[in-house]
């Protein structure tokens, strides 16, 4: 039995051991690592002891923050299996061992690797169209290496064009790409190459398309042709194509089947109480079993329907009366081809005006330019024909308001129109005047008739007026509806006095009386007898003071020569002489 002081001599021994191993030998043993075909590493050290040490061999990847034990043995030679691909980096090794009283370990050691598998490529899948959203979606099976890391997609937009990148998928397993930018109504090729982990490409595959499908369709008849391009490089090989239709809220259903090598081409008969159908191809590989699908294609045929109206809404005069504005309300609900717009001159036969697009707009709007309202009598009508075009639906007809001006014995404007006819709800008229230097109308008053008279004989107004009709349609839309201008102007009067004396209190200015003259074109001057120009003036209003040059003009006969312009438009010239008494 060990006394007790035998336990503590044991104790004190193991712990001078311990502390003696503490001491590190980093010069002794010395490690070799040499890279077998980037696939392993031979690692090789020598030997510090009698063959009973153990060794600890430590390795670091580059994508690690620290050392990792990878084996222990009494060997002096490890081969390392290199299990993740190394992209073109340094592995590092260092060995330890402890021996008796000291631990031996040697100097890190990298060696360089680099990838040295070929990357190998995807495979082809199809490229099909969805039905829902009509986007393209192209997949392909993944590519067989493991360290695989994406995908880059291009596509050619046409025959013998460059492959152009499109996009990047990122992930082995990641084999489905949605071509959200590329419409479904055009051909697109695309190509795929897988990359690894060391962004080494593979080669690309061959192209495969998109299949676009294109109708033809005779208006008023149910017989579609159906054409379409060919599906390339479908894998396993193309079988045939199938060209599906669904009729109104069926399902799809076969309709016709065309073989490998044959024109991609259908026509066949829809059924005549169908109203609406939609086609799509499918293209089916020959084994295994794919399907690839194109573009959807609806189409509403049309049958002899008609439009529930057509109105002519509006029927609106410019000013100078030589433009007529049409509005045509038609039935938003029909499919019309087109509107048509006639017109008919002095109660003759009505002729075609002009051919209008059918539009989804409530409002149809059109001007016509060649009028001479003055000189001619108008009405025009509008029409559609039926979906078949047969069957031709007319509007009513309608004339624009023609105003007419005359005067009585006490000058006043006598103002008379025809009724307007575009509408059926009674409106008021409202009568509108204008001088014609002014901007602004004034209402003078509204009407149920179709006559007015303005008492303007008896008023001082000496500049031509503008008057026209306005008409208000309440038809939920801005139906302001307006006549022609007419014009009103009274002869023109220009009066010269003969004699005047300055230094009166009466007749002491040489002024020219006037009523119904054009002030902008107004110039007037006097001469005395020797042909020497003694007052100038533009305006109408200015009269001469009997001073030339800052002095009285002496006692005598002047002459003047005056020029202006009626309202009328007519140029006149005024000469005579004038007596400057004093």
């Amino acid at each position: 039995m060990l006394r007790w002081w035998t336990y503590i001599l044991l104790f004190m021994g193991l712990s001078a051991i311990t502390a003696v191993a503490q001491v590190t030998d980093t010069s002794t043993l010395t490690l070799n690592v040499q890279n077998q075909g980037n696939t392993s590493a031979v690692v090789a050290w020598n030997r510090v002891g009698d063959g009973t040490e153990v060794y600890h061999l430590y390795r670091k990847m580059p994508h690690e923050a620290g050392f990792s034990e990878r084996t222990t043995t009494t060997q002096q030679q490890f081969t390392d299996a290199i299990q993740r691909i190394i992209c073109a980096d340094t592995i590092t090794y260092y060995v330890a061992c402890q021996y008796h009283d000291t631990v031996f370990q040697s100097r890190p050691v990298g060696v360089y690797f680099d990838d040295p598998y070929p990357t190998t490529s995807p495979a082809l899948d199809i490229v099909t169209v969805d039905d829902s959203t009509q986007q393209i979606h192209f997949s392909w099976e993944a590519s067989p290496d493991e360290d695989i890391v994406g995908y880059f997609i291009c596509h050619i937009e046409q025959p013998g064009a460059p492959c152009l990148g499109l996009d990047t998928v990122w992930g082995r397993e990641n084999t489905h790409y949605v071509a959200e930018r590329l419409s479904c109504l055009e051909v697109h090729s695309f190509r795929v190459y897988a990359f690894d982990s060391c962004f080494k490409a593979s080669a690309l595959t061959d192209g495969c398309n998109n299949m676009v499908l294109q109708l033809t369709v005779v208006d008023c008849e149910h017989t579609v042709t159906a054409r379409w391009n060919n599906y390339e490089n479908m894998p396993g090989g193309l079988g045939h194509y199938v060209l599906y239709a669904k009729y109104d809220t069926s399902d799809y259903l076969p309709v016709d089947t065309v073989l490998n090598g044959q024109p991609c081409v259908v026509s066949y008969d829809v059924p005549d109480n169908v109203r609406s159908v939609r086609l799509k191809v499918a293209a089916i590989s020959a084994d295994p079993r794919k399907v690839a699908y194109s573009n959807a294609v609806v189409k509403d045929f049309t049958v002899a329907d008609t439009a529930r109206f057509i109105t002519l809404a509006k029927l609106s005069v410019n000013d100078d009366g030589s433009s007529v504005s049409l509005v045509v309300r038609v039935d938003t609900g029909f499919h019309a081809q087109r509107y048509t717009l006639y017109r008919s001159m002095d109660d003759g036969a009505y002729g075609v005006l002009a051919h209008l697009p059918a539009t989804s707009e409530q409002w149809v709007e059109y001007t016509d330019n060649a009028i001479e309202l003055s000189e001619h009598q108008y009405r025009y009508r509008a029409g559609v024909f039926d979906a078949c075009g047969r069957n031709e639906k007319y509007s009513n007809e309608a004339s624009p308001m023609f105003l007419q001006l005359t005067k009585n014995d006490n000058e006043d404007a006598l103002l008379r129109w025809n009724p307007y006819d575009a509408t059926d709800t009674m409106a008021k008229y409202y009568v509108l005047r204008r001088s014609e230097s002014a901007t602004q109308w004034t209402n003078l008053d509204s009407t149920l008739a179709t006559t007015y008279v303005d008492p303007i004989g008896n008023q001082e107004i000496y500049e031509t007026q503008l008057y026209k009709v306005l008409l208000q349609v309440d038809s939920g839309v801005d139906m302001n509806v307006q006549s022609n201008c007419v014009k009103y102007s009274r002869d023109a009067t220009v009066w010269f006095p003969n004699v005047f004396t300055p230094e009166a209190k009466e007749n002491n200015r040489f002024c020219m009386s006037h009523s119904f003259i054009t002030a902008a074109t107004y110039e007037i001057s006097v001469y005395n007898r020797m042909g020497q120009r003694v007052f100038h003036t533009n305006d109408p209003g200015e009269c001469w003071d009997g001073m030339s040059a800052g002095r009285k003009a002496p006692q005598g006969a002047y002459t003047y020569i005056a020029y202006c312009q009626h309202a009328d438009r007519t140029s006149k010239y005024y000469c005579g002489t004038v007596l400057l008494l004093r």
